[in-house]
């Protein structure tokens, strides 16, 4: 694990000094390009019922709370996952440890009930 995170980091000082490898540019153009999910939200400002009616929900403190836990495939111990743009996530739970890059522009999430707002390169 730790090989994994020391090799961010060089990635991530080597970008910082603007020698890119090869691969960055096709990763950029990848995560800028509108999924068929960001084409439908920017047209529709609500949550997609056909796809959030199929999770599973639960209730904590009293609200309606979506039950996350299907994002890592079966055999595999962890998931990258580009999120879905133009969308707000509704109030969720999981039972895996969350971390978020922001690539590009800002997030602001309710965690625990306080606001916590990141930026471009936090995590």
């Amino acid at each position: 694990m730790s090989e994994t995170v020391f090799f961010s980091i060089i990635f991530l000082d080597e970008l910082r000094k603007g020698e890119f490898p090869m691969d960055f540019y096709a990763v950029n153009e990848q995560l800028f390009r509108l999924t068929d999910r960001e084409k439908y939200y920017q047209e529709h400002s609500e949550l997609s019922k056909d796809h959030y009616q199929k999770l599973i929900t639960t209730q904590i403190n009293n609200q309606k709370v979506y039950v996350f836990d299907d994002l890592i495939p079966v055999g595999k111990n962890f998931n990258i996952v580009k999120h879905t743009r133009f969308v707000p996530v509704p109030s969720h739970i999981h039972n895996f440890i969350e971390l978020n890059y922001i690539y590009s522009g800002s997030c602001t999430q309710i965690i625990d009930n306080s606001k916590v707002t990141l930026t471009k390169g936090q995590i």
